[in-house]
């Protein structure tokens, strides 16, 4: 008998059993997701690692540090505080944010090609 691990998605077949496993999320859950879109764009044009965790949690790792986002707004904040995706360096325009966001406090820079960086925020 085969065994199956939480996660898996795709056929799995158990004896002589077809088993199909999929992802199923809520529409709220599922539009929240979607609203990361454009950061994971962001992150992925950069090849900094990222991963998304239920429901809508985006994990961010940066020469070996890790960040824990759990709204956009946040990931939007930290991004352009550290110019880490640089749209103001290179006149890009940002994917508009979503209402209510705080404008950001300062800048910094940091660079992701080398071993050493500025103080960078801790974990959330």
């Amino acid at each position: 008998m085969q065994s199956c691990t939480a996660g898996m998605h795709g056929d799995v077949q158990l004896d002589s059993t077809l088993i199909r496993i999929f992802s199923v999320f809520s529409l709220r859950v599922q539009r929240e997701r979607h609203n990361f879109e454009e950061v994971k764009n962001a992150l992925q044009a950069k090849e900094i690692q990222y991963m998304m965790f239920y429901p809508t949690r985006l994990r961010v790792v940066v020469n070996g540090k890790t960040w824990h986002f759990t709204s956009l707004e946040e990931v939007w904040d930290w991004l352009e505080r550290w110019q880490v995706v640089g749209f103001k360096d290179a006149g890009e325009q940002r994917p508009p944010r979503p209402k209510g966001t705080a404008e950001v406090l300062g800048q910094a820079e940091v660079s992701l090609e080398s071993s050493q960086t500025q103080d960078l925020p801790k974990d959330t």
